[in-house]
């Protein structure tokens, strides 16, 4: 495990920093530095400043205030982490995956918080999987209320934990074990609810309401539509992005197709739920639960390139379970996402046939990712077959 806990640590080095994967012409660092320097001010987000992420994001804004390499090795904490845990579900392979994550995420892992709710998702992943494996009821109890405490700490960072709630509760009440799965719920709700109450209602509906009204984002899959059908007009230029700070697609056909993949969006979603009380082992569990992952984003209106640091470590799992396929169809997505960002980001605005074709193959890799993890987690595979490592993985 340190093998490839350093091997991480030096690819992530190299890879973010050097070479063709090193690219940081467009990030969020700027606007990082703004809502730092807001909170330094004194100012309060949601009442004084609009903050379009979760509370919690705070944390890794202000505190690598503004400073790239503050952030860089925030968010190598952030890999290790996950890398651990990948270990702790899969065993080596799924290590050695991840230590090699940063050739395929590129520098986007560094520039963005990204790398922190993951690390929290597959933590709640670990201690699912501990709890299912403990010989006593007493530690089973105290595990499996961690893994809803962890991803609720992540949904208050970036939204997308939160849609492994509902896979986890169905997990566990085809398990039998229905108290836990109701106080899962009442702990993801009360530490929600506890994180967004000291700030304004009317703050964090403005939140919400700028994703709701934001446009389709020229890089999602409803987008991809967008395109193909030449009815919609890009908001905002290569200069200027628009007020959602992006640029998106607008007019035409745009509300159709947005409210089309919502509904797949969901459908797909609730699928993932009902597969899960399909088989009761962890490995339908993390199945599952990547599957609605890839769902949240392949369907999403918006689809920025660091959503791929949440896919990563769910493909390093799930090709360590023999689920390759969609691993391999994901990881591919991940390497085509370089291709396309962020040196030929600018190119899609004018309307590049190729670039546009770099995108929708993209796309469409998750949406067959999605579609082969879903025959898989279908598959009612033998306990004995199925059960993955629950204790650390010899180094």
């Amino acid at each position: 495990m340190i093998l490839r806990a350093l091997a991480l640590v030096a690819v992530y080095a190299l890879a973010t920093t050097v070479g063709p994967t090193s690219d940081t012409s467009i990030n969020d660092l700027y606007v990082y530095s703004v809502y730092a320097d807001a909170v330094h001010q004194g100012l309060r987000p949601f009442l004084d400043f609009g903050f379009e992420y979760p509370p919690l994001a705070l944390y890794p804004i202000v505190l690598s205030d503004g400073d790239p390499w503050r952030l860089a090795i925030g968010m190598l904490a952030c890999l290790l982490v996950t890398q651990w845990c990948c270990e702790r579900l899969a065993g080596p392979k799924a290590g050695w995956i991840m230590a090699v994550s940063p050739l395929l995420l590129g520098a986007m892992v560094r520039t963005h918080f990204d790398a922190l709710p993951t690390a929290l998702a597959l933590g709640a992943l670990v201690a699912f999987a501990a709890g299912a494996g403990a010989a006593l009821p007493l530690r089973r109890d105290l595990l499996t209320p961690i893994g809803f405490f962890l991803l609720a700490l992540g949904g208050m960072v970036k939204l997308w934990p939160l849609a492994l709630v509902p896979v986890a509760v169905v997990w566990l009440w085809a398990r039998g074990q229905r108290s836990s799965a109701v106080l899962g719920v009442v702990i993801t709700v009360v530490v929600s609810v506890a994180i967004l109450a000291p700030f304004p209602r009317d703050g964090l509906r403005d939140a919400v309401r700028f994703h709701q009204d934001r446009p389709v984002q020229i890089e999602s899959a409803p987008a991809t539509v967008l395109w193909a059908l030449g009815r919609s007009s890009v908001t905002g230029d290569p200069i200027r992005h628009d007020v959602y700070k992006s640029n998106g697609l607008a007019g035409g056909d745009a509300h159709t197709v947005e409210i089309l993949f919502q509904l797949l969006q969901v459908v797909a979603l609730l699928g993932a739920a009902v597969l899960a009380a399909r088989a009761r082992d962890v490995r339908q569990l993390g199945l599952c639960s990547m599957l609605a992952v890839l769902v949240f984003v392949a369907f999403g209106k918006v689809l920025s390139p660091q959503y791929l640091v949440w896919l990563v470590p769910f493909a390093a799992v799930a090709w360590a379970w023999g689920a390759r396929t969609s691993a391999l169809l994901t990881l591919a997505a991940s390497v085509v996402t370089q291709v396309e960002f962020p040196g030929r980001y600018f190119h899609l605005l004018t309307g590049d046939e190729t670039t546009f074709l770099i995108v929708a193959l993209r796309n469409a890799l998750l949406i067959a990712a999605a579609i082969s993890l879903a025959a898989a987690a279908a598959r009612s595979p033998s306990r004995a077959a199925s059960t993955p490592r629950t204790s650390p993985a010899r180094p």
